[in-house]
């Protein structure tokens, strides 16, 4: 992230122009809107240090009044002309969970210092080059929560018109405009622990195979319930439950020993070191420790 002042006078202050390239930075790197918590908190998808106020060094008032300068808070139901809302767009997806995107429709109207976010943003610059001499109708959207979580498939569409333009690079518009009636396409109450399309598309085959094999179909709350063991693994072992436990027609993929599974996942060679001069198996307590300090 490199500070620029030009941008203090769109921003407000010094610390809404550190927020607003932050939040550019975040969106940059993920390649979509991305949730982030304000402070400290006690949900499951919550890491130390990741948080707003952590991440920044604001305190929580420092951090109200920037968002105020800085940001719309999206509501649902309601219709945004989004080259007339503020640059940074918001909007809760509830338990404190809140997702951050960049408003690239606003950031047309900052004269010459696109050319510095241009330079530094390279998903901005494709989409300006694509997108600045459209209709201002364009930017007219209604925001809605969608019943699925699925980022991977960016439209802009005319608030007047049913059909839609496909962007042809993923994940670069600030939103998902979905084809029924205008709406934004955003995450909806269930929150993968993985943003990746490997771990999504592994997510939507288990959910596919338990319908399918099992006739269970998941709310969304037992969904982010079967979610939340997850957080506790990388992506790659979360995946690779997924698949074993739809390979095995199993029902869950996640049980007692699973953690222990997990460090011989990152440590093969732990479960060798764990055995006695006889060969024979420790304790699976023991053999847990001995992974721990040997991994």
């Amino acid at each position: 992230m490199k500070y620029n002042p030009s941008f203090n006078p769109h921003t407000g202050s010094i610390n809404g122009t550190i927020f607003f390239l932050q939040v550019l930075y975040w969106h940059e790197k993920m390649g979509k809107p991305f949730y982030k918590f304000q402070n400290i908190n006690s949900h499951v998808l919550y890491k130390p240090g990741t948080s707003w106020v952590e991440e920044l060094g604001f305190s929580i008032s420092q951090l109200k009044s920037v968002l105020s300068n800085t940001s719309t808070k999206l509501k649902k139901g309601e219709l945004y002309d989004l080259s007339k809302c503020k640059l940074v767009l918001y909007w809760s997806a509830g338990n404190g969970v809140n997702y951050y995107c960049s408003n690239f429709a606003a950031m047309l109207t900052l004269g010459h210092a696109t050319i510095f976010l241009e330079n530094q943003y390279p998903h901005f610059a494709k989409w300006k080059n694509d997108f600045s001499k459209v209709g201002k109708d364009l930017f007219k959207v209604t925001f809605s929560h969608p019943q699925k979580f699925n980022f991977s498939i960016s439209y802009l569409q005319k608030i007047t018109q049913s059909n839609t333009i496909k962007y042809p690079e993923k994940d670069t518009t600030p939103f998902i405009f979905c084809n029924k009636k205008n709406s934004i396409l955003v995450s909806g109450e269930v929150l993968l622990p993985f943003g990746s399309e490997k771990f999504e598309e592994a997510w939507q085959a288990w959910k596919d195979y338990r319908a399918s094999e099992h006739q269970f179909v998941f709310s969304e709350k037992n969904e982010q319930a079967a979610l939340m063991p997850l957080a506790d693994y990388n992506e790659e072992f979360a995946v690779y439950l997924i698949r074993t436990a739809i390979a095995n027609g199993w029902k869950n993929f996640h049980f007692e020993d699973t953690p222990n599974k997990f460090l011989k996942f990152k440590n093969p060679e732990s479960d060798a070191r764990a055995t006695t001069t006889e060969g024979g198996k420790f304790e699976p307590h023991v053999a847990k420790i001995f992974a721990k300090y040997t991994g």
